[in-house]
């Protein structure tokens, strides 16, 4: 049961259907359960937050951010 249940996040993963994953494992089977998770993350090059502090900061990014417009710069920019 447990492996059919982390079936289906890997598959839609592979599918390219997950876009960011929030995972916070809590126990031994959940650390088992999360290698897997992060491993198929990191293969895929899916953002992975593992805390609950973290994920409330990048949820918080990301709805400061929306419909605005944004750019990137590299911190060298800054110190010219």
């Amino acid at each position: 049961e447990r492996h059919r249940r982390l079936g289906i996040p890997i598959a839609f993963m592979q599918d390219g259907k997950i876009s960011m994953v929030i995972n916070t494992p809590s126990g031994p089977v959940s650390r088992m359960d999360e290698i897997k998770i992060r491993s198929e993350c990191i293969l895929r090059n899916i953002p992975i937050v593992t805390t609950e502090s973290g994920a409330r900061a990048t949820l918080g990014a990301i709805k400061a951010i929306a419909g605005k417009d944004w750019s990137v710069k590299p911190i060298q920019d800054y110190h010219t």
